[in-house]
């Protein structure tokens, strides 16, 4: 793109935020794409990888939501559930 360098640094400087990189935003995005429930395979194509592992250095963001749905099915249930011998 054209002329692109420029604009961002414009940008940069009307959002005072000065130490932003372009690629920066990338690992926003993304975050946010997994802690929205988008697969690897969605995330990567926004990103424009081809490669699904590029996409899980991400994934470690899902497993903390999981753990939590996990948990409360779990709470919810163990009033429920005795040991039998």
């Amino acid at each position: 793109m054209v002329g692109l360098k420029r604009f961002w640094q414009r940008m940069r400087v009307q959002a005072e935020i000065p130490d932003v990189r372009i690629h920066d935003l990338r690992h926003t995005f993304a975050p946010s794409l997994v802690l929205g429930g988008a697969s690897l395979k969605m995330i990567g194509r926004p990103l424009d990888r081809t490669q699904i592992g590029t996409a899980q250095r991400y994934a470690h963001l899902i497993e903390a939501p999981l753990r939590a749905v996990v948990s409360a099915v779990s709470e919810m249930l163990s009033p429920q559930l005795r040991v039998v011998a």
